[in-house]
């Protein structure tokens, strides 16, 4: 058991939410908590940041657990393990499509906030995001602290789905150096796979607005990350990834152990241009020339330029 008298110096309230101080909890785990105990002792922590939120959300809100999550909503019994199930169906169904990848040993369970109000979530998330990047933003993947999902509920059909499949990919891909555009185009992949999410069809207009943004100087953005955070270039950014890893799964369509290691060697640093040819065979400009046409497409990042994923990643705008 860990010692109750620590806990209130731990979960600090900031803006009228307890945002714990993940680094003095670590710190405190790691020298007086055997190691085969800091499972348990990691879920007693997320168990009482959960519910010192939900005091401060109201008395509607309840915490709900299963084999690898928590669940923080106003959902009813019966909605809150119809979504708990979904989370444990696309967490495998991830892993199983990615021919289980492996991912990296940690503590505790994945940890999902379900806000009613939107002002609600904004409020929560701007302490995790304080230049603003979320606004317009129906879900986000925290990566500062303790991981967790946090996204505000909509009145859409299958919008709590959506949202989920889209960040849990996130999630289950965060320990890897991925380019953004793979990134983003997988968390796409899964979230029409797994929620049904049906994307438009490119119009002509579209095609048009991709064809006069996109050359040989804002492809580097692409490739590095950084269109994906530009007001004016995010939303063809989404949709250029989307293409591309559709052409890779519809036309291209790797095993699934070469699409496994592609993933598993994709490194932001070269936006996976080494990782395309190696194992699908493939050059990173001729899925682009696939598209736009030819043109000088080819990936030319200079160190330091790859955008990693740190911090709160943003759920595609929608």
């Amino acid at each position: 058991m860990l010692d109750t008298t620590q806990f209130a110096a731990w979960f600090p309230e900031i803006d009228g939410f307890p945002h714990p101080d993940w680094k003095a909890i670590r710190t405190y785990i790691r020298a007086n908590t055997r190691e085969d105990h800091f499972d348990a002792a990691w879920h007693e922590i997320i168990r009482t940041w959960l519910d010192r939120l939900r005091q401060r959300l109201g008395d509607n809100y309840a915490v709900a657990e299963s084999e690898n999550f928590h669940l923080l909503s106003e959902l009813e019994p019966k909605l809150q393990n119809e979504l708990l199930s979904f989370l444990e169906y696309s967490r495998a169904r991830i892993l199983r499509v990615l021919a289980d990848i492996p991912l990296p040993k940690t503590y505790g369970k994945h940890v999902v906030l379900r806000f009613t109000t939107e002002d609600d979530y904004y409020r929560y998330i701007s302490y995790s995001d304080p230049e603003g990047d979320h606004v317009g933003s129906s879900g986000v993947f925290i990566t500062r602290g303790y991981m967790h999902i946090a996204f505000a509920h909509f009145d859409r059909p299958g919008s709590d789905r959506s949202i989920l499949a889209h960040e849990l990919a996130h999630n289950l891909l965060h320990s890897f150096r991925l380019p953004t555009w793979l990134n983003e185009g997988l968390a796409m992949l899964f979230e029409r796979d797994l929620a049904g999410r049906q994307w438009p069809l490119l119009t002509r207009e579209a095609a048009a607005k991709h064809a006069a943004y996109w050359n040989r100087e804002t492809v580097q953005t692409f490739w590095s990350g950084g269109s994906f955070s530009d007001q004016e270039a995010q939303e063809l950014s989404y949709q250029l990834a989307r293409i591309l890893i559709d052409f890779i799964s519809t036309d291209i369509k790797p095993s699934p152990p070469d699409f496994r290691e592609f993933v598993l060697h994709a490194d932001r640093k070269d936006a996976g241009e080494a990782a395309a040819r190696n194992y699908l065979g493939i050059e990173l400009s001729d899925l682009v020339s696939a598209f736009l046409g030819p043109g000088e497409w080819r990936p030319r990042l200079k160190p330091q330029t790859a955008t990693g994923t740190e911090g709160i990643q943003n759920t595609l705008r929608i």
